[in-house]
């Protein structure tokens, strides 16, 4: 059985972003800063990796003064998303708690995200509200990343 994950993004707003995503259990949400990196093109360059090999990546959130990290790894058709909440910017490794964890197929995790971000992708004011571009390259190329691997 396949594991319910939903991701959302609401709409942008004055460089703020409202991010959640739930499992049948848990749920996360909070609004992250369009500063000081850029967590969407960072957040589909994660999910390609996890599309392409083993191995982990980190995607940084900065809600002010907190940070979520979502950790993905994979290994072989699986993938993990483990999301850490840490109290502020200057976090060690153990300071942080896990909030969220979910297993599924790879496949599986990278669409739920991808969905969220294509739904995303059209807020008009996009660009405007979060002060940075929509990645729609990066997206274009995770969209025929997933197709090819779905082909596979």
């Amino acid at each position: 059985m396949r594991p319910h994950i939903r991701v959302r993004f609401g709409p942008a707003s004055n460089g703020w972003l409202p991010v959640g995503i739930e499992t049948a259990t848990e749920h996360v949400s909070f609004v992250a800063s369009y500063i000081p990196e850029d967590s969407l093109l960072t957040l589909i360059d994660a999910l390609r990796g996890v599309l392409a090999s083993d191995g982990a990546a980190t995607v940084t959130w900065f809600p002010e003064p907190a940070e979520y990290a979502w950790i993905f790894t994979r290994s072989g058709p699986e993938a993990c998303l483990t999301i850490r909440a840490f109290p502020d910017h200057g976090r060690t490794p153990d300071a942080g708690r896990t909030v969220l964890t979910v297993q599924a197929d790879r496949q599986g995790l990278v669409r739920s995200v991808w969905r969220a971000l294509r739904r995303l992708e059209t807020q008009a004011d996009f660009a405007q509200q979060w002060q940075r571009p929509f990645p729609h390259d990066a997206l274009a190329q995770l969209s025929a990343a997933l197709s090819t691997s779905r082909a596979a």
